[in-house]
């Protein structure tokens, strides 16, 4: 039997080697972490979603401007009256305790259904369009987690979201610092920057979680914005007809507390229970300032009565952040379970 004999290989030629291309090998090099994976998903949800035609976004956020653009002159108008009347010796009903937090505590809660509308417009379609295109299986197919695309579509919704909410409460507030800086706004006020931010964001972080969360269980954005819709409107109407019922009842005030909890089972009323912690205003001032409290007093004892039909107390703090974070929570969770990269059929 012949032995094969290697053929030398002739001058100047380069001796056969292992193959080479070894591109078809997977990477088994370092791996190493993105933090910032959701941020091109945020940039791109953002920019879908600000553009001429959506008019349902840009129209609410300039209404919320004029609000606090006309907040801030009757602020001034009654300032100054209230300076008129004080040096010619006219006495004037006292004021609230912090004209200025209330004011910016009006601002917040009369902006509650521009905040709405805008969340339809752009958080409607964040998820539910991807799940009728089926576009999951492409951002989930690159390396990009479910938290990964959750935070990135959460975060461009509550960006926009939070343009609306807390851009024209700190104009109102810089305002504020320029008028009055020498009354002694800054000295008597140091962290009213701070809860103004904290007051405006918490609505823009309550809606973008519930959007959110109808969106990635819908189909169409039209399904998710009308459930949404829906969902907002009979709780709001639920609790103040339950709250109100309770309060004709309650003519002791014995459970004002439990009243005062019940009323703000809805979206609006866990962000205004909440506003008016972190304002420190009660709805007796409210009520006061609705009723023209910067007029000159006169003694009518049936307008000093409290009115039925107002909660006279404060809700609890605690429990009111509880029911935020389960407003927040709870859609996110579903949200979770729902983006999948293939649909799952059961049964």
């Amino acid at each position: 039997m012949s032995r094969s004999v290697p053929i030398p290989p002739s001058p100047g030629i380069a001796a056969p080697s292992a193959i080479t291309d070894v591109t078809y090998r997977n990477y088994d090099g370092a791996l190493k972490t993105h933090t910032f994976r959701w941020w091109p998903i945020a940039v791109a949800t953002i920019r879908a979603s600000v553009n001429r035609k959506k008019l349902g976004f840009w129209i609410p956020v300039g209404l919320s401007f004029l609000i606090y653009f006309f907040l801030g002159i009757m602020f001034y108008f009654n300032q100054n009256l209230r300076q008129q009347m004080s040096d010619t010796g006219n006495f004037m009903a006292a004021g609230p305790a912090n004209p200025y937090a209330l004011s910016l505590y009006q601002g917040m809660i009369s902006t509650h259904l521009l905040v709405v509308i805008a969340a339809i417009t752009v958080g409607a379609s964040v998820i539910a369009a991807d799940n009728r295109a089926n576009a999951l299986l492409v951002y989930l197919s690159k390396p990009l987690t479910r938290v990964d695309y959750l935070v990135g579509k959460w975060m461009g919704v509550f960006l926009l979201l939070a343009a609306l909410t807390l851009t024209p409460a700190l104009l109102l507030f810089l305002f504020f610092a320029v008028a009055y800086n020498s009354d002694g706004f800054l000295k008597e006020n140091p962290t009213l920057i701070l809860r103004v931010i904290a007051a405006s964001l918490l609505p823009a972080a309550v809606h973008t979680s519930l959007i959110l969360g109808f969106s990635a269980w819908s189909k169409t954005p039209r399904l998710a914005g009308a459930l949404y819709a829906a969902l907002y409107f009979i709780t709001g109407i639920l609790a103040g007809m339950v709250g109100s019922v309770l309060l004709q009842k309650d003519t002791e005030n014995n459970n004002s507390k439990m009243t005062a909890i019940i009323s703000r089972l809805s979206i609006d009323g866990v962000t205004d229970g909440i506003g008016m912690s972190i304002y420190d205003v009660t709805p007796d001032q409210i009520v006061s300032r609705m009723q023209g409290g910067g007029r000159r007093r006169r003694r009518n004892p049936e307008a000093e009565k409290p009115s039925s039909f107002t909660v006279q107390e404060r809700p609890n703090l605690p429990i009111m952040l509880l029911i935020a974070g389960v407003l927040i929570a709870v859609p996110l969770t579903a949200a979770y379970r729902k983006v999948r990269a293939v649909e799952v059929i059961r049964g």
